[in-house]
């Protein structure tokens, strides 16, 4: 599979950003400095068995579907159960496995990349036309993402972002994190949303102003100690999550037409991985920041719907803003 590889860069005064045909993997984010911002692994064999979506585009379905089926239309579906007895990024049918079309524009700021799932492929019902686009203006990258189906199905993809604005020669509990989210999910001990949303305050879930992420992510709080750091998903208000590394030196400002984020702190990674530039890799290494629908949306009439119907296509914009001080 390793020959079928395509890279691709694209490039303008402000930024370069380089990804591949194959899970329209992202590997670096370049600012003008030459910094790069993402996770990426140093063999690209990695990306074959790459447990932790490092800056992949996950689909139909990014995170949890408890007990790996759902109900739509008065008809039952069945999923893979690859995480215990739950579905887990689509399972077989997870876009970051698949090898995209991709074209690229002649100045190279703006590439599409198109895939079309088939119907019952992992159990989802519909055979779905699904466009992502990349594309560079000034500072920011901006990902719109569109799909259409010819039977109502699940979609609600979302590009799996590890970022770290440190170089990676540290972890990210210095970085500071705002979210203008007044709740966030629930978890159980298996990471499936109750469908209760929390309120933040006085929480270690409120990052309505700058806070550290390190303030908070080692304390012993029932939802925190679930998977050791954060995983969950939070209802945005004004639709914007700002991250600064410790000395605001370098920020991103990520804005979404999506109703959600989910913020994940990298809580699995372990030395045995090689990333950037050869290192080992390390718990709290990079932050997620998964501008998306709430996770398991399917089970909960209270979150925002992440069905897809026919006659309504999809489409939704997340911009990217990274900013040098």
């Amino acid at each position: 599979m390793k020959e079928n590889i395509r890279e691709y860069t694209l490039k303008n005064e402000k930024l370069t950003v380089k990804f591949m045909n194959y899970g329209a993997y992202i590997t670096h984010i370049l600012l003008k400095n030459g910094q790069n911002v993402v996770m990426n692994y140093a063999d690209i064999n990695s990306y074959f068995d790459d447990k932790h979506c490092l800056n992949c585009f996950v689909g139909p379905v990014i995170g949890r579907i408890a007990n790996a089926e759902f109900t739509l239309e008065e008809k039952e579906y069945k999923l893979e159960k690859n995480d215990g007895e739950h579905n887990l990024h689509s399972g077989s049918a997870n876009l970051a496995t698949k090898f995209w079309d991709v074209a690229v524009s002649e100045e190279n700021t703006l590439a599409v990349l198109t895939y079309r799932t088939k119907d019952g492929e992992g159990g989802f019902p519909g055979n779905v036309d699904v466009s992502v686009t990349y594309k560079l203006e000034g500072e920011t990258l901006v990902i719109k993402t569109e799909a259409e189906t010819d039977k109502p199905t699940l979609f609600a993809p979302s590009l799996h972002f590890h970022f770290n604005l440190e170089h990676f020669e540290e972890g990210i509990e210095n970085h500071i994190l705002k979210i203008s989210a007044e709740k966030f999910t629930q978890l159980t001990e298996e990471v499936i949303p109750t469908g209760t949303l929390l309120n933040v305050e006085d929480t270690p879930f409120d990052f309505r102003e700058d806070v550290k992420i390190g303030r908070f992510i080692s304390k012993d709080d029932p939802q925190l100690n679930i998977e050791g750091g954060y995983d969950h998903g939070f209802l945005l208000q004004d639709k914007e999550v700002v991250l600064k590394n410790k000395n605001k030196t370098v920020e991103l400002h990520a804005t979404t037409t999506e109703p959600a984020v989910v913020i994940y702190t990298n809580n699995g990674l372990t030395e045995k991985e090689r990333i950037n530039e050869g290192r080992a890799g390390f718990k709290h290494g990079a932050i997620c920041i998964e501008l998306q629908k709430l996770p398991d949306a399917i089970h909960h009439e209270n979150f925002p719907s992440a069905v897809l119907y026919p006659e309504k296509p999809f489409q939704e914009e997340s911009r990217y803003t990274f900013r040098l001080k």
